[in-house]
């Protein structure tokens, strides 16, 4: 007997492996998130438009540039830091972007957390 594949099958498939893509997204930012947030401290804090974060997330993170979701009840931003070469310590780099915002008009997604 040969079997077919139909549309609902493909389409049940997409959205499984597409699942598993964003599980496996939040899982590495959690990760990232557990292994390195200790690095930064409180130097967020060099930003005073940004206020105090509900959390902080790890969301790109190398051996000198790092990016963070700062998330709280105002909205969530992106902040970016460098490492220093001489101490090898990080430093505020600056805010990337502004994701979302209650009072604002910033509406957007961060991947993999929508908001």
């Amino acid at each position: 007997m040969k079997k077919t594949i139909t549309l609902p099958k493909v389409i049940i498939a997409i959205i499984i492996l597409f699942a598993l893509f964003w599980v496996g997204s939040i899982l590495k930012c959690e990760i990232q998130t557990l292994i390195h947030l200790d690095e930064f401290g409180d130097k967020w804090t060099e930003n005073t438009m940004l206020g105090e974060p509900d959390r902080l997330i790890v969301l790109k993170y190398s051996d000198n540039y790092a990016e963070l979701y700062h998330k709280n009840e105002h909205g969530g931003n992106v902040i970016s830091f460098k490492r220093n070469d001489v101490n090898e310590e990080w430093s505020y780099n600056g805010w990337k972007d502004t994701v979302w915002s209650r009072y604002g008009s910033a509406d957007d997604f961060i991947w993999p957390y929508i908001r």
